[in-house]
């Protein structure tokens, strides 16, 4: 912004957004998948591509838990939920998101199957995870690579946003001022 070089977004096509979301949303779905079994991702997304076939293989067809078989099931609840609560007509269906129902519908059959399965476990005072952090030793942590990287990530959240605006304008004949 302070460059002024947001309107060099605007000529971005719109196919290319769509194709980034799409890639960061693929990325979301195999670490969601890398969860679902219980396996550790490494930190290269494309390993963890290319090393999915195997993992599930080995994992799931050869050695499955009875953990893993019931967090499978939970997650097929979970998503056919979502699909049906989508088309049902009930105004009911329509006040609460199909996500939060599901979430809900999930909670309940893993309650009542009284299946172990994992988690999040919150603590009971939430103002124990803010009192824990010593914020002054955060600040001691920070030398030129933290900054270097920080910079590096607030310039590909302005770009993805620069692109969005962009795909937005396009799809709605709107005009944005790119400041």
């Amino acid at each position: 912004g302070g460059f002024k070089w947001g309107h060099l977004f605007q000529a971005t096509p719109p196919a290319l957004v769509k194709a980034m979301l799409s890639g960061i949303g693929f990325l979301i779905i195999i670490s969601q998948l890398y969860i679902l079994i219980g396996v550790k991702m490494v930190s290269e997304s494309y390993i963890n591509i290319l090393n999915f076939p195997t993992i599930f293989q080995q994992s799931v067809l050869l050695n499955l838990t009875e953990n893993t078989k019931y967090q499978i099931i939970i997650c097929l609840i979970v998503m056919a939920t979502i699909y049906i609560w989508s088309k049902l007509k009930f105004k009911f269906f329509k006040i609460i998101p199909s996500s939060l129902g599901a979430i809900i519908v999930g909670s309940i059959v893993t309650f009542l199957m009284g299946w172990d399965i994992k988690m999040i476990a919150l603590p009971h005072d939430l103002s124990s995870l803010f009192t824990s952090i010593n914020y002054g030793d955060s600040f001691a942590a920070i030398d030129i690579g933290f900054i270097l990287y920080g910079i590096g990530f607030a310039f590909v959240a302005s770009v993805e946003t620069m692109l969005c605006v962009s795909a937005v304008d396009k799809m709605t004949g709107t005009y944005s001022k790119y400041y």
